[in-house]
């Protein structure tokens, strides 16, 4: 925000971030200015408006003074656009960059130009509502007075758990389980052949309420419809039993929001839980713990190759099974599982506390010395205890754990001590495996993550892994819009001349060049990718023809520009910004190049 200032008038500035989808730039700015300094804030146009109009009386003075001053060239810009520039410089060095362009890394915008781009982003905008619901089909049903109601309850009861951990490799997984009465459950029977169903959803979102990734289903679906196939006798057990889902996300550091439901997709009756997750990252710059996690059952493999497929709460050689309930016998113990997060250069010395209290009285506890040499190669420690219930009665208890050089307190757990319990008395155990931390998709998942979260640098080489082991053209094609989102457009055009060589009349690829060639400033170099596109497809789309006009009006083609403005709205005379553009810049009388 720019209230009154010396030299301009009041105006804001606004940072958007969007889904490329939508048909808009990744990143771009909205500019408002007070006209004059009176009024309400007005939408700000580098082109209709220009730099000039956001100075204020003293600015316009000072914009003379330098025009008329030695320094006639002005960031290779001449005369008040130049001039007002660089006025605004001095207030603001974003504010001076947005009175050119809305649009980042727009090279246009340095010669003085204005941006045509930034004029028709408008219009992009204001289709956004035709681009997500192309035609009116939906809204029939209700204007016709037909309703449709989806009831959903929620009466299922659920036990969950949810963890962030960092696997060997070094990528961070959300792992989850779900607990639930089977019986609740879609259990069916086809041939003598039984079968449980039921459907999982769920967000990793973070403190400014953006989506990072979610539990995918078929088809890009935003939640698993899963089936376990079982036996008469495992049917019979599951009627009067509860079934256990476990699976995992991958994952890119930073406090989230998860939120986590399961629902038998048939009756419609499901359950909710929510956590507070912080996702770890290597080499912190203090010691860190994860949450304590309580297993059944702790499994080490000697043999674990990390190139094969990948279990929920497996850590490497290491695989849990959580115990959702926090319910022991007497005979296992229980099973404590957390994560250290050594800085780099770790010299201290780490001890862990665990105490099970009754009402405040120590009833059994338990000191471990951990050892800072038992960390991997990324300074994660997996400690392991099993604390023994031998002596300790039924009852209900708090299990007090604490990593004493750690960067927060203890954490107190409630759980439960039954004589009574059956070793052999396990829920059903659904288990989602997937592919490893190796696997080039999951650095695709986290790419996206990342990209999402604006970290493009991170994004970039997050996917840089799976780039160079699949011939994947989604994941090209996300490569290069990270590339350009980041403004690498060098990198891009390395990345594309050679593919274009290879298939000279591929559309996308011309288009990816033109784009490039535009952003660059280029503008004669953007002409021939465009009018090579409308030779090989013989085909006039405003797609194409918009940014034409634009390269056209860059290269000062004025009525080259207009022509192609004017062929556009013959196509789709819905385009209010373009008719705006022909009517107040290009002006419709005017002719020849400038």
């Amino acid at each position: 925000s720019y209230p009154w200032t010396q030299l301009a008038y009041p105006a804001e500035t606004w940072w958007f971030q969007a889904n490329p989808k939508l048909g808009i730039p990744a990143f771009f700015y909205l500019a408002f200015f007070k006209r004059s300094g009176v009024g309400e804030f007005r939408l700000y146009s580098p082109m209709i408006d220009g730099p000039k109009a956001l100075l204020n009386p003293a600015g316009l003075e000072a914009m003379w003074a330098l025009q008329q001053g030695e320094q006639r060239e002005i960031q290779q810009m001449d005369g008040e656009i130049g001039a007002a520039y660089q006025i605004l410089m001095g207030v603001d060095a974003e504010l001076a960059q947005v009175s050119l362009s809305l649009i980042p890394g727009d090279y246009g915008m340095q010669m003085g130009y204005g941006s045509m781009r930034s004029q028709m982003m408008f219009g992009d905008i204001e289709s956004i509502p035709e681009t997500i619901m192309p035609t009116a089909s939906w809204s029939y049903p209700i204007l016709t007075g037909i309703v449709e109601a989806d009831v959903r309850f929620e009466t299922l009861p659920l036990e969950a758990s949810a963890i962030a951990l960092l696997d060997p490799s070094g990528i961070p997984f959300v792992h989850y389980g779900l607990l639930t009465e089977g019986g609740r459950l879609n259990l069916n029977s086809y041939e003598d052949s039984y079968y449980i169903t039921f459907e999982v959803a769920g967000t990793l979102v973070d403190e400014q309420n953006r989506v990072v990734t979610s539990i995918k289903g078929a088809d890009g679906a935003t939640s698993k419809i899963l089936q376990a196939d079982i036996d008469q006798e495992k049917a019979r057990e599951l009627r009067r039993g509860a079934l256990m889902y476990l699976d995992r996300l991958p994952a890119v550091a930073g406090h989230y929001s998860f939120d986590l439901v399961i629902e038998n997709n048939v009756s419609r009756e499901y359950g909710r839980h929510q956590f507070e997750l912080d996702v770890p990252q290597t080499w912190p710059q203090v010691l860190r713990s994860s949450e304590p996690l309580l297993a059944w059952a702790v499994y080490e493999n000697p043999e674990h190759d990390p190139y094969v497929e990948h279990y929920p709460f497996q850590m490497g050689r290491l695989s849990l099974v959580p115990a959702l309930r926090h319910r022991f016998g007497p005979a296992a113990g229980i099973n404590i599982f957390q994560q250290l997060y050594l800085p780099r250069g770790f010299q201290g010395e780490i001890s862990a506390v665990y105490r099970l209290l009754d009402n405040g009285n120590t009833v059994a506890e338990k000191t471990e010395v951990i050892d800072p040499a038992a960390a991997d190669r990324n300074g994660t420690i997996h400690q392991v205890t099993n604390f023994s219930l031998e002596g300790v009665p039924d009852g209900e208890y708090d299990l007090f754990i604490d990593i004493d050089a750690d960067d927060h307190g203890g954490v107190m757990l409630d759980v439960t001590v039954d004589l009574a319990i059956d070793p052999g008395d396990v829920p059903h155990l659904h288990m989602n495996v997937g592919p490893p931390p190796t696997d080039p998709y999951v650095a695709v998942d986290r790419a996206r993550q990342f990209r999402t979260l604006g970290r493009l640098d991170d994004a970039i080489e997050a996917l840089s892994s799976a780039v160079h082991r699949v011939d994947d053209d989604e994941v090209i094609a996300l490569q290069i819009e990270l590339l350009m989102d980041a403004q690498r457009y060098d990198e891009v055009e390395q990345l594309l001349r050679p593919l274009q060589i290879e298939n000279p009349n591929d559309t996308e690829l011309l288009m990816g060049l033109a784009a490039v060639s535009s952003q660059k400033g280029e503008n004669y170099e953007a002409i021939r990718y465009y009018e090579r596109v409308r030779l090989v497809t013989n085909e006039e789309t405003t797609a194409v023809l918009n940014p034409l006009a634009a390269a056209y009006f860059g290269d000062g083609n004025l009525a080259k520009a207009r022509q192609m403005l004017e062929l556009s709205l013959q196509l789709d005379p819905d385009q209010p910004e373009i008719r705006r553009l022909l009517a107040d810049v290009l002006g419709k009388g005017q002719g020849g190049s400038r």
